[in-house]
């Protein structure tokens, strides 16, 4: 039987690729307000708990069961939200596009042509031109 959502602990590591990777199954996530799981899981991809204390971090937990328990459909939707976060936020076109927007904010077009980004369609953006090209 596929997990219903994934449970994770920030402290080891605490970009949280998993987390978009279990996002991107479609699974929501339980995971604790630090690192990158508290910027890339939304409220409706799943759940964010304070870590202030163990204690009140159990009872967190314990509340998000419980409230799973008596709404499995919590599950779908915020599965469903958490598929939705990832595919408009992190697949790696969007964030191509993110970067470029960034480098042209910030280096301005000159800038750009200076470090040999080529620009043009979205999918050649952000690739290093060749010397004399």
């Amino acid at each position: 039987m596929p997990a219903i959502f994934l449970c994770f602990r920030a402290w080891p590591k605490p970009a949280g690729t998993v987390v978009l990777e279990a996002m991107a199954m479609s699974r929501p996530v339980l995971a604790v307000k630090r690192g990158g799981p508290a910027e890339s899981v939304a409220s409706e991809a799943g759940f964010l708990i304070d870590p202030r204390n163990p204690e009140y971090l159990v009872e967190q937990i314990k509340e998000v069961f419980l409230e799973v328990l008596a709404n499995r459909e919590l599950i779908v939707a915020k599965g469903a939200g958490a598929r939705k976060v990832v595919e408009d936020k992190f697949d790696w076109p969007k964030k191509g596009e993110a970067i470029d927007e960034n480098l042209r904010a910030g280096a301005g077009q000159a800038g750009l042509d200076q470090l040999g980004v080529a620009t043009g369609p979205p999918a050649s953006r952000l690739i290093p031109r060749a010397a004399g090209c």
